[in-house]
Formats: structure tokens, sequence, C-alpha cells
């Protein structure tokens, strides 16, 4: 469970499902996971690059949607298969400033901003098309993933009582 090259912080999936089901990010009809199938086929979009083990317990017990968690991104699987190819199209045909070499693209939000880990590192980082240099988040994905629901209850049940709106991960 979430340790990575460099030691990053550890994940406990368990614990975050508790919390984004009380702060009603997700409901536990929400939440599903990837099966092993599902993270071979994953880890298998880039084998040259591991990505950190946090990540791959996070897919196995969220990667298949986990309610208003990461809500406009691209992310869960299935289309999480194809972000290593688009970032290296992407590199090729609209961006030479993107180098994908020893990164494992994971999440992509509005077709500009990939999100990524470098090989042996648990970081998490992002480039945005146009900016030509790639932002570090944070240390590690369990880091990253818990910032995304920093923000105070009151707002994800407003949000789940809107419906369907759009909400994403605001870089910092």
């Amino acid at each position: 469970m979430g340790d990575s090259a460099t030691g990053g912080s550890v994940f406990s999936p368990r614990a975050f499902k508790g919390r984004i089901v009380d702060m009603e990010i997700a409901q536990e009809s929400e939440i599903r996971g990837c099966d092993e199938v599902e993270i071979e086929s994953i880890l298998s979009a880039k084998p040259s690059v591991s990505p950190p083990g946090d990540y791959i317990e996070f897919m196995r017990w969220f990667g298949r949607g986990a309610g208003n968690l990461f809500r406009g991104m691209e992310i869960y699987y299935p289309d999480c298969l194809d972000l290593n190819d688009h970032a290296e199209e992407f590199a090729l045909e609209e961006d030479p400033e993107l180098s994908t070499c020893g990164r494992f693209f994971f999440a992509l939000h509005q077709g500009y901003v990939l999100y990524f880990f470098c090989e042996g590192n648990s970081g998490v980082w992002a480039y945005t098309e146009g900016e030509g240099e790639s932002r570090y988040l944070a240390s590690s994905f369990g880091e990253y993933v818990e910032s995304a629901f920093d923000v105070p209850g009151s707002y994800w049940r407003e949000l789940r009582s809107m419906g369907s709106h759009v909400w994403h991960v605001e870089e910092q």
C-alpha cells in the first residue's frame, strides 16, 4: 500500500472511502474499484514507467468512479488507458515542450492539463498546454488525492444537492 520509490505518504483507501462518504463527496454505490485485469491494463499502458503504489491502491478501490471526486477529469478507468498515448501525440503535434520520457500520465483535465508521475519519484506533477513547464503539485498521489476534497463539507453537500455539476481539483 502507498509507499513509492521516494517514500511518499501512505494512502489508506479504507479511511479515505469513509471520509468521502461522510463528506457526501460520494455515496457507497458510486464508489467502484478496478479488478486485477483492469489494473494490469492500466499498468501496461506505459510499461516502462512504474506508477507509485498509492496510485495503484487508489485505482483498486476507486478506479471506476467515486461520486463527485475528480468530476470533470479523465482519471477513471477506462478513460485513463489512453492518457499516455494522448500525451505522446500531444507532445508531437501540439506542444513539443512536453516531455513524455520517463513519465506515466494518469489524468487529463479539460483536454489541456495533463497529470503525471516521473519514474522513481512519488510526486505528482501537472503540465498545462502552452506553459512550457511542469508544475509540482504534491509529494505523493495520496497527498494529491487528499487535497482534492480539502474544501468545506458544506460545499460537497451543496454539490450533491445540485446533481451532477462539474467539479475538479484546482492546482494551488
